[in-house]
């Protein structure tokens, strides 16, 4: 049996840290771990979550309160004000209902009843005058309201150029980089022996990239009068971590893919 040299490494960022250096699963078991390996995953996380200074009591519940799983943070997603579409039904009293907007905002195909007077060159009178339907914008009470989050500080897109970049992309970019700096070796050498097209890359979402910046916008947009973008639909495939990491990272020309799966 012919005997192959293996060289692995692993990175990545999630709810409990870096992936590299064991420190994510460190902060798990981090009351079971002696002074020196604790202080140590203190010091991580307080690097990726740009807190400075000394590592206080104060700055270690801060830091366990901000890791892990734990309330959604808003900046992330409100979960007390989720935003969604209240469906009302209109009627009209003893008068039409009536309000006035702007022409462009008219829709292409007038639904029945409206009754549209010119007030300007720019704005319009709508009267209805029979039931119609409309949506609203409101906000609901999420009852869940505890997720996995990534560390309170940290964001992945003010390390490189982003540019609307979906969140799922930008941690797939860090983990290749965290994965890659600590490969023992650096990656030049290897680029150097081995040929670009046979070095390969998996990678990718069961979800795709959900978020505003990927299929999460492109699908929401119309609903929320908005337009979709290229952007949204080229950056929401599920394999795009795979892809970019390859040809834009690594610079490889070898093959990209992910697997998908229920389970």
């Amino acid at each position: 049996m012919a005997r192959i040299p293996v060289v692995t490494s692993f990175g990545g960022i999630n709810a409990a840290g870096r992936s590299s250096g064991h420190h994510g699963y460190r902060r798990m078991v981090i009351d079971a771990l002696d002074e020196a390996a604790a202080q140590e995953t203190w010091r991580s996380l307080a690097a990726i979550m740009n807190i400075q200074g000394d590592i206080t009591a104060e700055i270690r519940r801060y830091i366990e309160a901000h890791t892990l799983v734990r309330k959604l943070e808003p900046q992330y997603f409100d979960a007390s004000n989720a935003i969604w579409n209240r469906k009302l039904a209109l009627r009209p009293g003893d008068h039409a209902i009536c309000f006035d907007l702007p022409r462009r905002d008219l829709p292409d195909q007038l639904p029945e009843g409206w009754g549209i007077d010119p007030l300007d060159e720019k704005t319009v009178r709508v009267s209805i005058e029979k039931p119609c339907e409309m949506y609203v914008q409101d906000g609901r009470d999420l009852a869940a309201k505890a997720a996995g989050q990534l560390p309170t500080g940290f964001e992945p897109q003010a390390l490189y150029a982003a540019r609307s970049h979906p969140r799922g992309l930008q941690m797939a970019l860090y983990a290749a980089s965290d994965a890659v700096g600590h490969l023992g070796l650096d990656w030049q050498v290897i680029a150097d022996r081995v040929p670009a097209d046979t070095i390969s890359l998996y990678a990718g979402s069961a979800l795709s990239q959900v978020d505003t910046h990927g299929n999460g916008g492109a699908l929401s947009s119309r609903y929320q009068g908005k337009r979709i973008t290229s952007k949204q639909v080229t950056l929401g495939l599920a394999e795009m971590p795979a892809d970019f990491v390859n040809a834009y990272v690594l610079g490889n020309l070898g093959a990209s893919g992910h697997n998908m799966g229920a389970c």
